[in-house]
């Protein structure tokens, strides 16, 4: 494979504040400070692997601008080596480093009729049984939080003379 004619710098690029709109494709991907490369990652679904990516924290703290570079991948099954020499190549200084910001994990127990319908659904969306995970704690605790907020609204509005 030669990797050597693949310039990420003249791949499709989407702003890191943009990155909802990723298309939903295979692909590894290029992370850009300022045109330069600074992490190279791989994903089956692109869109997915930015919704909570782990280094995401990271990459806002970089001043100025950072995007989003992409090559999409026909076949998932070459998508490893392709990453593996694409890092060889650029050597970006993020790969292989400590994660400062990591995003706090949890392991949670379930019993194995919900496990099993949970890997269902997260096949049938495209999803990581981890990703879907943490997509429907955040809508749950969401919708939570609106309706503490609405009842402090509300105890508000009866003390009010």
């Amino acid at each position: 494979m030669n990797t050597e004619a693949i310039d990420p710098l003249k791949l499709p690029t989407i702003s890191l504040s943009e990155r909802k709109h990723l298309p939903p494709v295979c692909a590894v991907y290029f992370v850009l400070h300022e045109n330069e490369i600074v992490y190279i990652g791989r994903s089956n679904v692109l869109k997915q692997r930015w919704e909570s990516h782990h280094r995401l924290k990271e990459f806002n703290s970089l001043p100025g601008e950072v995007r989003v570079a992409w090559l999409i991948c026909d076949n998932p099954e070459f998508m490893d080596e392709l990453e593996k020499l694409m890092i060889a190549q650029f050597k970006p200084w993020m790969n292989g480093s400590s994660v400062e910001y990591a995003t706090p994990r949890k392991t949670i127990y379930l019993e194995p009729e919900l496990m099993q319908a949970l890997g269902q659904r997260a096949k049938q969306e495209k999803r990581t049984v981890s990703n879907l995970c943490n997509l429907l704690l955040e809508q749950v605790m969401n919708e939570w939080l609106k309706q503490k907020e609405n009842e402090l609204v509300v105890q508000n509005t009866y003390h009010v003379e």
